[in-house]
């Protein structure tokens, strides 16, 4: 018993400093863009998690053809234009192997991450 009580002491700390963090960033934001920034980017962090853990999107119904499809006549040819987006940085740091360079590429890349919090995009 008393076991959960410190647990949930323990959890109640924790949900207070974080909203004391939030209110403290919330007012920087008022007056600072990088503090706005990234208020903005714990914002849409806290709505995607909150929509991962309440959707329900998990299966989808199968919806047979239209009528449209099911009488189209096949085509002879059809052309596939395939799309390959850049490699990020996060590829960057994990594909190049776990040598003793990996610390190194990892904390750049932290720090690249961190500074980007700041930035509006």
């Amino acid at each position: 018993f008393f076991s959960c009580i410190f647990l949930f002491s323990q959890m109640m700390y924790w949900v207070m400093w974080a909203m004391g963090m939030y209110s403290v960033l919330w007012m920087f934001s008022l007056t600072n863009v990088w503090a706005a920034n990234i208020l903005a980017k714990i914002q849409l962090f806290a709505l995607g998690f909150t929509h991962m853990i309440l959707s329900r999107d998990s299966k989808w119904d199968k919806k047979g053809d239209s009528e449209i499809v099911k009488n189209m006549e096949p085509l002879d040819s059809r052309r596939i234009i395939f799309v390959r987006h850049g490699e990020s940085q996060w590829n960057e740091v994990f594909n190049k192997g776990f040598g003793p360079s990996f610390p190194v590429r990892l904390a750049s890349a932290m720090g690249e991450e961190t500074m980007m919090l700041m930035n509006g995009d």
